[in-house]
């Protein structure tokens, strides 16, 4: 569970304001941000600790830490540690240089830096927040800034929308054109602060001539965008300001390609669009175009297609396992080899990246801008090891082609944008490698980027956008390779893959992953196109599985790999047994990140639980890994669950695998109009009324009234009472009002599950925040409503086996979701949920448990179960004995416990595999 500002305010509370400090601090600090106990005891092992000095400690890309005697100046040696060779190479967040007194540190990507008393480090909680997942933005970041910008261009946006209402009647392709206006628009205010224009060359033209009204301002952008896609040579026909401005052209500014209407601007707009100017455009952020995409869009409009960008650290996350690291590894490795080094430079200029669902752009940019720094960094260590002065003299064509990044966009502005941020990406490379080498490089004119396609990925051929076939082949021939691959079995699959040449290409991205009830009718026939015919249920899976299907199939019998961020569910419930076994009979998964918390800055941001997936050719000999905890795991092989085990696939039934007892759905009023419920206060007034009712009800209960403690209700209860003989008119009219919309017997419930004795209630939905599902005791007189479940006449030993974390992890893995809660199922988990047969000890040890876990909570009469269960206000003693709990289930399954739920879902796998397996063979 995530940890909360308040809980790093204890934490560091209680690191600060002592006498003295060790070298122990750090891994206290870390602790104290909510870094797991795994990951810093493998720090502290030296498993992950890449400092050569043995007072150092560095992680990578979280902390470059070391130690030193007092009266250093610890200022100068943070510079030291800043440009020490290995900081380059690891890329920590923070250097921290201590004197165990004293302690300094700078954050690398803000360039801030903090000198304090390290007694004093509660007063600085804000600075090492990143720790945490998340980021701090205060006025002095970048980030805000960049906020300001695209709140701005919103604005801007919105004022122009206003003033051309009639344009968007008349002209249906107007949306389109204000978009490449935009577009055009974002380039100068970034070319003006970049140095492509003279210096605020644009805002200055607009202030000095053009009319405060705004009136024409459309003549000035329409001289202003052809004298840009005029050549030098026909320069002597423009006039002043014009001509001052250099010759652009490329598919931004190409007139033939878009001959587009300007918008009318008022006098706000016009003050708008000088605002915009007087932002800082030169120190952009990489995902400075999603959030003005995000917030420009109209939010229906962005829902529907899934359009919510993706943050630099969780890009990352995909590119780095992908191929940067491994990048990196061989520059780390070959460091001092002149030869390999020139392979590797060779290497890294011919890779391509492909986001088949690319937004805006930002993988595709992030990736361009890392493979260019890597690149940097290979030409300057091959000046350093034979120094013939090779990066002033790299010929332009040898640097990283922005046309080896591929990406397909459904949506027209975010098409216009990705092509736009590419353009913007290379002048910031070049602007780095001109720094660095003393070249100067520039990116106008323009070339067109036909490798950014706009269309439907669904629809199109990801082949004919970045072909991924093996060379040497004519076309035929490729097609018959393409086929002899699919019909071989894996070991002849690799067999042919080895005899031929492919490209290294690496698909990447964050598909949009409506689920089955969120898709648009479009949506709905996109899935037909791709799945009819394929999957008998295809209706029930999230969009994205488009993208992961099709992405499997282009991967297949190649090279190639792919790695897509996605919502964890599509490795959760029935969707796993329907879309995965297709998928994973010819890829393998590679490498994962189970769950985690996925955000991104935008104002409106996303917040919901993640997994990324890396899908290769079946067969290959490469590690796999896990990702758990910020720690790399290496696994043998990685299922549909995202769990170190075998390709099982579980599969709903009708009686439990290791349960003795049946779990039940409760019972349908079939009514939702409230005839056959009321309130107490209902009820009371009807027996006064008629005395012989107070037999006709029962008290109901659902997941809000047992969880939340609601206000008693109760339902109309004429089970074995002869209608005929009710003559209370209330009831009668109740009974009549059920009938018009069902005939069937109206005066019963449509669906009757009654409990014999006292049952254990388990509700369908629960909070995806809650460590544990809230089940509770109930009186057998109490009707349980469905969709909810309860276990008649259970005993504490149903409840300490369903309230363990053993069996939330199996809950979490296997079962569906509905929103952002999970979706309890009895077909699905409860009778799936693997067990050993039970000893009399462990009966008992489990009984006396699931007594503490009772008492404790009668403890706290005052308290809800949901007050109980938040993870923030738990009581301590419910904590505990659930703790304990967990310990004694644990320890069913393998003495000493687990880490972490990966290991827990492993264990379950295995036995659910083995149990399964003994039930086939009998």
């Amino acid at each position: 569970m995530k940890i909360t500002l308040q809980q790093v305010q204890q934490n560091v509370g209680d690191i600060a304001n002592r006498n003295e400090y060790t070298a122990d601090v750090i891994y206290e600090l870390l602790a104290a941000y909510g870094r797991s106990k795994s990951a810093i005891t493998q720090l502290r092992e030296g498993h992950l600790n890449k400092a050569e000095d043995p007072d150092a400690v560095l992680q990578k890309d979280l902390v470059y830490f070391r130690t030193f005697a007092a009266g250093i100046p610890l200022e100068e040696e943070v510079e030291k540690l800043y440009e020490d060779p290995l900081t380059q190479r690891y890329k920590p967040r923070y250097i921290i240089a201590t004197d165990l007194t004293l302690l300094t540190a700078k954050d690398r990507i803000k360039g801030t830096n903090l000198a304090i008393k390290l007694a004093d480090i509660d007063d600085h909680i804000d600075f090492f927040y990143w720790w945490t997942g998340d980021e701090v933005v205060d006025t002095k970041t970048e980030a805000v800034a960049d906020r300001r910008a695209a709140d701005k261009m919103n604005e801007l946006y919105v004022e122009i929308e206003k003033t051309n209402q009639q344009e968007f009647i008349n002209n249906p392709n107007f949306r389109h054109e204000l978009n490449v206006f935009f577009t055009r628009l974002l380039f100068c205010y970034f070319a003006e602060d970049t140095g492509i224009y003279e210096d605020k060359q644009f805002t200055n033209a607009v202030k000095t001539y053009t009319q405060t009204d705004g009136s024409d301002l459309a003549w000035f952008f329409g001289e202003l965008f052809s004298a840009l896609d005029k050549k030098p040579e026909d320069n002597h026909v423009l006039k002043t300001p014009f001509k001052e401005f250099p010759y652009v052209n490329g598919s931004i500014f190409n007139t033939a390609k878009h001959a587009i209407a300007i918008p009318a601007f008022s006098t706000q707009a016009r003050h708008l669009i000088l605002e915009c100017g007087r932002q800082n455009w030169g120190e952009i952020n990489p995902d400075i175009f999603g959030v003005i995409f995000q917030g420009v869009v109209d939010p229906k409009h962005r829902d529907e297609n899934g359009m919510d960008y993706t943050s630099v650290p969780n890009i990352m996350k995909v590119i780095q396992p992908l191929f940067l690291d491994n990048l990196q590894e061989e520059f780390d490795k070959h460091y001092d080899n002149e030869k390999k080094l020139w392979g590797l430079l060779n290497r890294v200029q011919k890779i391509k990246v492909f986001d088949p669902a690319c937004g805006s752009g930002n993988f595709l940019i992030i990736a361009y801008k890392e493979m260019r720094q890597l690149q940097h960094a290979i030409i300057g260590r091959i000046d350093e090891l034979r120094p013939t002065g090779l990066g002033s003299g790299i010929p332009d064509s040898q640097l990283i082609n922005i046309h080896n990044f591929y990406g397909i966009e459904i949506d027209d502005f975010a098409h216009e944008l990705a092509v736009l941020s590419l353009f913007l990406a290379k002048h910031q490379m070049n602007q780095e490698f001109t720094q660095r080498f003393g070249k100067e490089l520039s990116i106008i004119p323009l070339i067109d980027i036909p490798s950014i396609r706009h269309g439907n990925a669904a629809r199109l051929d990801w082949q004919a956008v970045c072909p991924n076939r093996p060379h040497n082949l004519d076309p035929a021939e490729q097609l018959q390779m393409g086929l002899a691959i699919d019909d071989q079995p894996p070991a002849e699959q690799q067999r042919l893959l080895t005899e031929f040449t492919y490209d290294e290409i690496y698909l990447v991205g964050n598909p949009p992953y409506k689920g089955s009830r969120g898709q648009s009718p479009v949506q709905k026939e996109d899935m037909k196109f791709v799945f009819d015919g394929l999957y008998d249920r295809y209706k029930l899976l999230d969009f994205i599985f488009i993208w992961l299907y099709k992405g499997a199939r282009y991967i297949e019998g190649s090279k190639a790999e792919l790695a897509f961020l996605s919502t964890n569910s599509v490795t959760q419930g029935e969707q796993v047994s329907i879309a995965w076994p297709e998928i994973l009979a010819f890829t393998e998964i590679g490498f994962a990140y189970p769950s985690f918390l996925w955000r991104n800055s935008a104002r409106d941001q996303a917040g919901v639980f993640c997994v990324i997936i890396c899908l290769r050719a079946y067969g290959t000999e490469k590690p796999k890994y896990m990702f758990v905890d910020g720690i790399k795991n290496s696994v043998s092989r990685i299922n549909a669950y995202l769990v170190d085990s075998g390709d099982t696939y579980v599969y709903e039934r009708s009686v439990p695998l290791s349960f003795a007892l049946k779990m039940q759905r409760g019972s349908e009023l079939g009514d939702n109009k409230g005839n056959l419920s009321m309130s107490a206060s209902e009820r009371d007034d009807i027996i006064h009324q008629s005395p012989e009712t107070h037999n006709y009800f029962r008290e109901i209960i659902n997941a809000d009234s047992v969880i939340n403690n609601r206000q008693k209700r109760y339902g109309i209860w004429l089970k074995d009472i002869d209608p005929k003989s009710i003559t209370n008119s209330i009831i009668q009219a109740r009974i009549s009002r059920v009938a018009e919309k069902r005939a069937i017997k109206p005066w019963l419930f449509s669906r009757i599950s009654t409990p014999k004795g006292r049952y254990l209630f388990v509700p369908q939905l629960s909070s995806e925040r809650r460590d544990y599902i809230p089940t509770s005791f109930i009186d057998s007189m109490v009707i349980p409503l469905g969709p909810h479940f309860f276990i008649d006449e259970a005993s504490p030993l149903e409840f300490s086996l369903i309230s363990s974390r053993m069996h939330m992890a199996w809950m979490r893995a296997v079962s569906g979701k509905f929103k952002k809660d999970y979706r309890y199922s009895s077909g699905l988990v409860y009778n799936t949920f693997p067990l050993n047969p039970l000893t009399g000890a462990e009966k008992d040890a489990l009984i006396k448990s699931a007594r503490r876990i009772l008492l404790a909570r009668a403890t706290h009469p005052e308290k809800t179960l949901a007050n109980m269960y938040d993870p923030n206000k738990m009581p301590t003693d419910l904590r505990e004995a659930h703790d304990e709990n967990d310990h004694l289930v644990d320890n069913l399954y393998k003495k000493g416990g687990f880490m972490n739920d990966e290991d827990r879902l492993a264990a379950l796998f295995e036995l659910y595999e083995k149990m399964t397996a003994k039930e086939k063979s009998k």
